[in-house]
């Protein structure tokens, strides 16, 4: 898991925090990942796990499906398992605290004390996946997803033959595909295709021609003018 800004200020540690949220683009049937703790599971419960190499049983285990959203704020115990293809937006960091690594040989480096600290044990619950549909064949969708004091994301879905013009963002903007094939300003963009948007671009333009797409447009939040 991550801590958050205040926990690395307060260590003297020489990096931020992290929050970051997930969007599934593929997974194999029967795919689960690890998001947040059970409830009622406490500090000694999950230390004493950790030391009896079963943290699996504290852990809350969440089937997958493509198209679903996750927001992982810090202090979440969280896991990506094996079949999964996601599409990860976060608080740029490279800190993370591992207090199990599933008996890989060898081990990599466990922070054991410094995860207890920073998980959010009795916190509020963890906010519930939002499941993304399917785009539909003719019209457009804007789905928000998240906005936080990081980052917002947004899904913008768009049927066969449709096209969207994205007006100027003040803070730039980042477009993923997570879904079909389409265009921005005639620029071929498909799943994996990420494209950045600068902020002193004026406008630009999403389209489809023979199937639907789904794009993920992320950006710091936009700061209102006076």
């Amino acid at each position: 898991m991550h801590p958050d800004d205040a926990y690395t200020q307060s260590r003297g540690l020489n990096d931020r925090g992290k929050t970051e949220c997930w969007y599934v683009v593929d997974c194999q049937p029967g795919t689960r990942i690890i998001h947040g703790l059970l409830p009622g599971v406490t500090r000694e419960d999950l230390h004493q796990a950790i030391n009896e190499k079963r943290v699996q049983d504290c852990v809350r285990f969440l089937p997958i499906q493509p198209g679903l959203f996750l927001f992982v704020p810090p202090g979440t115990v969280h896991a990506i398992l094996g079949g999964t293809l996601i599409c990860e937006i976060q608080q740029s960091s490279d800190l993370t605290f591992r207090m199990w690594d599933w008996n890989r040989k060898p081990e990599r480096k466990i922070h054991v004390e410094e995860s207890l600290e920073v998980i959010q044990f009795g916190g509020p619950p963890q906010a519930e996946p939002i499941q993304v549909p399917l785009p539909p064949d003719q019209g457009i969708l804007r789905i928000p997803l998240t906005s936080n004091e990081f980052f917002e994301v947004e899904a913008i879905l768009l049927g066969v033959g449709e096209s969207l013009e994205l007006p100027a963002r003040k803070m730039g903007a980042i477009l993923n595909g997570v879904s079909g094939t389409g265009f921005l300003d005639g620029q071929p963009l498909a799943v994996g295709s990420t494209f950045f948007i600068p902020a002193s671009t004026e406008k630009v333009c999403l389209s489809t021609h023979k199937v639907p797409m789904i794009v993920l447009m992320s950006g710091t939040k936009e700061i209102a003018e006076d």
